[in-house]
């Protein structure tokens, strides 16, 4: 198989294509479509803690490039993206890598309950594409930002942004792809509000252990059963072994 390719074994055994697999997604959308993707191991974890950095982050020994590739993909089809405050803050300190920037500039949706991050350079340049929404009661963080060009919506909420004030958001502003490059709150919070479209999930063949970890949903049980249609399955089989590398699964929700 090529790079931008894998190997579709459900419903049906074919080679396909990334971007294929992408375009079928979101083809013929009338309404803000959500998708989100996360890539685990095979023991469940998307982030380990890294106590040198005193962060969870993915181990690299889960990533190859061809998720990566997976992951650009969806984000280049999306002209809405939305990520949180840990985010900004990780990038300055060049924990994260620049995710958010691509030729079709697309809009930003910054989750932020404490607006606690740094007015850098980056931060500024997004201004025109970014929009802050938060729960923030302190009207002078609030005012900071406003009087420097940002748009800030605020949620009258003690907790976090809610899944339905995000989505009455982007219903008033016309976005038709969205892709949560954010937490597991926020995902859990739209799979309890019946909100998400579509959710990739990429299982890498590692075993990676550690006590402290998050997987893509965390929190208290879910308010109902839910139980998404898998839609496909593929494979990739990467090296001169061909040995699968990883399990990627196409999951829809139905509304």
């Amino acid at each position: 198989m090529k790079k931008n390719e894998l190997k579709q074994v459900y419903p049906s055994a074919k080679i396909i294509k990334l971007n294929e697999i992408v375009q079928r997604t979101i083809k013929k959308i009338k309404r803000p479509f959500y998708i989100a993707n996360f890539l685990f191991s095979l023991d469940g974890r998307i982030s380990i803690y890294f106590p040198k950095k005193n962060i969870n982050l993915t181990p690299k020994s889960i990533c190859t490039e061809k998720d990566y590739l997976f992951f650009k993909t969806i984000k280049e089809s999306a002209d809405c993206l939305v990520t949180h405050t840990n985010y900004f803050i990780n990038y300055e300190k060049k924990i994260y890598g620049n995710i958010i920037d691509q030729d079709n500039k697309p809009h930003i949706i910054l989750l932020s309950n404490s607006l606690n991050f740094k007015i850098s350079k980056k931060v500024v340049s997004l201004k025109n594409r970014l929009t802050i929404i938060t729960t923030c009661k302190k009207q002078s963080k609030i005012k900071k930002l406003r009087d420097r060009g940002f748009k800030v919506m605020v949620e009258n909420s003690k907790k976090n942004v809610s899944a339905k004030y995000m989505d009455k958001y982007i219903n008033n502003m016309g976005f038709k792809i969205v892709y949560f490059i954010a937490g597991p709150k926020i995902v859990e919070d739209m799979i309890n509000k019946g909100l998400l479209d579509t959710l990739f999930c990429t299982m890498s063949v590692n075993i990676v252990g550690n006590n402290i970890f998050d997987t893509f949903i965390r929190g208290d049980i879910l308010r109902r059963d839910i139980s998404p249609f898998l839609k496909n399955i593929f494979l990739s089989d990467e090296g001169k072994d061909k040995k699968i590398k990883q399990v990627f699964y196409k999951f829809n929700f139905e509304k």
